[in-house]
């Protein structure tokens, strides 16, 4: 837990993604304190690979991230274009902006062959 502002965090962190103090001493991960704070969506998964790193970009950024999947994995073999969406990606409304620049940058760069996702069943 942070020594500051008591967010929960995850083992590794150097600073606090909430309020960006340093973190000592191991942590453990739990979940981060709760906000009343409205989330938005910010983006609009097509599918669970590009979901997941996406959502990796924007936790690796210290960006509080939730993921709703609307379909579950079996449905992934069917042609995408008559299902929709896999997920949508959420976050606080404070952060809204700051997020969908960094997932429009990671999409521009995705788009343009600068970064590969993972093959299915890799991390």
């Amino acid at each position: 837990m942070c020594p500051q502002c008591g967010y929960e965090y995850r083992e590794g962190m150097g600073s606090c993604p909430d309020c960006g103090c340093a973190l000592k001493g191991a942590a453990s991960y739990a979940r981060p304190r709760l906000s009343k704070e409205p989330l938005v969506v910010i983006y609009e998964a097509p599918d669970e690979l590009l979901s997941r790193a996406v959502k990796n970009v924007l936790e690796e950024a210290g960006m509080p991230v939730v993921e709703q999947v609307e379909r579950t994995s079996w449905y992934d073999n069917v042609d995408l274009s008559m299902v929709g969406r896999y997920s949508r990606l959420l976050t606080l409304e404070s952060r809204a902006e700051e997020a969908r620049q960094i997932v429009a940058d990671f999409l521009r760069a995705y788009q343009r062959g600068d970064l590969a996702l993972p093959e299915e069943g890799q991390e």
